[in-house]
């Protein structure tokens, strides 16, 4: 039950902080940093993608009750 509630903690975290940088690369990026904030957008997609996937594959434990 605690690992469960740990990991929803670090998946809402985790994505909530990655979509805060997303909306800070696409609408506060100067222009000489085009560049590097196309890096940047990258690894914030990926790292969204890795969250989620994670969150929907990890295991749940189900206690039997015994």
């Amino acid at each position: 039950m605690l690992l469960s509630f740990f990991h929803s903690l670090i998946f809402s975290s985790s994505c909530s902080s990655n979509l805060i940088l997303l909306f800070l690369i696409i609408f506060h990026t100067p222009k000489e940093l085009k560049a590097y904030s196309t890096m940047l957008m990258t690894c914030c997609i990926y790292e969204l993608i890795t969250a989620f996937s994670t969150f929907i594959l990890f295991p749940r434990i189900v206690p039997l009750g015994f």
